[in-house]
C-alpha cells in the first residue's frame, strides 16, 4: 500500500505524456488557380505530401473561388517539403444540389517544393490539362 501513490503518480505521468503529442507545424499556402489564362471559377487544391522525396504528414487542401485559394480559410495548410500538388477545377455552375458539374480539365498534377513557412504559388494549368512534373 505504501507504494501506491508512487505508483499512481508513475501512471499519470505515461497518461499525460502519450496524450501529449507533438503538434504538427503547419504553414499557410496561397495562391492564384488560372485556366488557359482566365481565373478558375471553383474548384480544388490539394497537397500530397510525396514519400518518395522524404515528405510525411497530413494532406493540405483548400478551396479554389473566382481564381484564388488559401489553406487558411476551410483549408488545411501543410508541413513543408516535397509534395504532388493535385488541382481540380470547375466552370462554376452548379448542379440542383449546389454541387459543381462541368470540370473545365482532368486532374492536374503537379510536382514542387514547399518551404517551411507561409507562402504563395500559382498555378496556370495550360489548356492541354496535361501533367507538370517540374521540381
Amino acid at each position: 500500500m505504501r507504494h501506491l501513490p508512487a505508483f499512481l503518480g508513475l501512471i499519470a505521468v505515461f497518461a499525460l505524456s502519450v496524450g501529449c503529442g507533438r503538434e504538427e507545424n503547419l504553414y499557410e499556402v496561397s495562391g492564384t488557380v488560372t485556366y488557359n489564362g482566365k481565373a478558375v471559377a471553383d474548384g480544388m487544391i490539394f497537397f500530397d505530401p510525396d514519400p518518395t522525396n522524404g515528405t510525411i504528414g497530413s494532406q493540405g487542401f483548400a478551396t479554389i473561388a473566382n481564381g484564388t485559394y488559401t489553406t487558411a480559410k476551410r483549408g488545411r495548410g501543410v508541413r513543408g517539403g516535397a509534395y504532388v500538388i493535385r488541382i481540380s477545377g470547375f466552370d462554376g455552375a452548379l448542379a440542383n444540389d449546389d454541387q459543381p458539374v462541368r470540370p473545365l480539365f482532368e486532374d492536374y498534377v503537379v510536382t514542387r517544393d514547399i518551404p517551411t513557412s507561409a507562402t504563395q504559388l500559382n498555378f496556370d494549368v495550360p489548356a492541354s490539362g496535361k501533367k507538370d512534373v517540374r521540381p
